[in-house]
């Protein structure tokens, strides 16, 4: 798996979709306010995500999973920010 970019223009766009919250109207549709995409949609963002890669998830012996799929490119996650944080700041040290 990639690991997570740290640098600036990143680590802002990361701070800005932090400052985000979802709001909820009478129907129930998610709105994110205050950022322009939720964290986990600016993850996806970065890790290239197209749902039309996405392939079956096969079992330990090569069968498909029912109803499961994963994408074949890394896609990060917010322990893959932690993780590049915690390593950049080693680095730093």
């Amino acid at each position: 798996m990639s690991t997570f970019p740290v640098d600036d223009a990143t680590l802002g766009a990361l701070e800005h979709a932090l400052g985000g919250a979802f709001a909820v109207d009478d129907d129930g549709v998610h709105t994110v306010t205050g950022a322009d995409m939720s964290v986990t949609a600016l993850l996806d963002f970065l890790s290239g995500y197209d749902p039309a890669k996405a392939v079956p998830a096969l079992n330990a012996y090569d069968q498909p999973l029912p109803d499961v799929q994963e994408y074949p490119e890394p896609v990060f996650t917010r322990d893959c920010v932690i993780r590049a944080l915690i390593a950049e700041v080693r680095r730093l040290r």
